[in-house]
């Protein structure tokens, strides 16, 4: 769902890369920073860890300047494997585009195809319609052997007849046409949607202007799987946790050891005067990492385009972004004393009841319609996405609720 701030002139759109687990979505983000002008970008987030390259996203603001407008395209990568399925709803919520970049090889077609249905379903939990969405297809690693036949991977995955873009990713082939495309495709279904241009010479004249902006030229030379792993043009935080969803209380948590950490860093540098360069460098990084991970959150939670709210399992608001706070009326702070319960009407409570009963019992996660109240008192038909948040031994640490209005006519289940 497109941001709009009039008061600045901007529309903030959000393009999310999907894919199965090591298709090359992070590669991607990674050659097009490299790509994309200085000016016109800010740093590379990535967080990482043993199972999987990207654990939450790789988030890539990229501020393009067009025709007394600023569009800001924040470009997000998922996590592909198949455990971090909340986290890659959360990601999609609000998505504006999609690339879906596939892995060529011949053994991976299944891993594609169940990436592909995940998309459809996770879109699908954020009223979002993978036959509308604008959505753009890059079949990567072309460059290796045993790949499936170009013609093939258009029949199996591309059941939309959209932009295909064969691509080495890690070299920069095909990289930067596939995001040219998805730039394109999205500016333009927003401002087909929203009326943002009537007259079709403003905007040609706006795309026209983005397409000058994206840059033609390939990586000078290839990236090497080395320098992607370990010189990456990010600020790479690394995770070496157990399997297990990492939930976003669990990072919040990380963020609070680095501090005590440093603090730690700081006595041992006072009484180890031969280690005191290597001391402050670690104490510097634990700093930054506290800091980045503080912006992961704030861009996950308070930038998505539908309310959400995370509560305990005894039904405590644990966190509330924008969407939430606009919807309902109440301040972080103030939703943050209140119980979940206290939002859903007494026509609905009985629902809301069973259905957390089931998420605690059974940890799956579930859909139903519910009457709610904001502050005003006037009540509200939201549809209700309910989604477990499990810690790393399985226990259920918190519920997520993904909102969005209740469209007339769907059924809801």
């Amino acid at each position: 769902m497109v941001q709009f701030n009039s008061q600045n002139n901007e529309i903030l759109i959000k393009v999310v890369y999907f894919g199965p687990g090591l298709s090359g979505k992070t590669t991607n983000l990674r050659v097009l920073h490299k790509l994309i002008n200085q000016e016109t970008h800010t740093e590379l987030f990535s967080v990482d860890t043993m199972e999987d390259r990207t654990l939450f996203f790789d988030l890539m603001p990229v501020q393009l300047p067009v025709s007394g407008r600023t569009l800001k395209f924040q470009v997000y990568t998922v996590p592909g494997q198949v455990h971090y399925d909340s986290t890659r709803r959360i990601i999609l919520s609000g998505a504006d585009g999609v690339v879906f970049v596939a892995d060529s090889q011949t053994d991976k077609m299944s891993e594609n195809v169940e990436s592909l249905n995940n998309l459809h379903k996770n879109l699908n939990a954020n009223r979002l319609n993978i036959k509308t969405i604008p959505l753009v297809f890059q079949f990567n690693k072309r460059d290796l052997e045993n790949i499936t036949p170009l013609q093939l991977m258009n029949q199996r995955l591309n059941f939309r007849d959209g932009p295909t873009f064969p691509a080495v990713a890690i070299s920069g082939d095909g990289v930067m046409e596939t995001f040219r495309q998805i730039v394109q495709d999205s500016t333009t279904h927003i401002i087909e949607k929203y009326q943002l241009v009537r007259d079709p010479l403003e905007k040609g004249k706006i795309l026209s202007e983005l397409e000058s902006l994206l840059p033609n030229q390939v990586l000078e030379e290839t990236i090497s799987s080395g320098e992607m792993e370990n010189k990456p043009a990010a600020t790479t935080l690394n995770y070496l946790g157990n399997e297990g969803e990492v939930t976003g209380q669990e990072v919040l948590e990380k963020a609070v050891l680095a501090v005590e950490d440093s603090a730690q860093l700081i006595t041992e540098v006072k009484k180890l005067n031969a280690e005191l360069e290597e001391k402050n460098r670690k104490l510097h990084t634990l700093l930054e990492e506290n800091r980045y991970i503080r912006k992961f959150l704030e861009a996950l939670f308070h930038h998505a385009g539908l309310p959400i709210i995370t509560f305990s399992p005894r039904g405590l608001i644990t966190n509330w972004n924008r969407a939430a706070e606009k919807t309902f009326g109440y301040s972080k702070a103030e939703a943050k004393k209140l119980y979940f319960s206290e939002l859903v009407s007494e026509h609905s409570i009985l629902d809301l009841q069973t259905l957390i009963s089931l998420i605690t019992s059974k940890k799956q996660t579930l859909t139903t319609p519910l009457i709610m109240v904001p502050s005003s008192g006037k009540t509200i038909r939201l549809s209700c996405v309910l989604s477990p948040i499990t810690g790393e031994k399985g226990q259920l640490i918190n519920i997520a609720a993904i909102l969005s209005p209740v469209r007339e006519g769907t059924s809801q289940g």
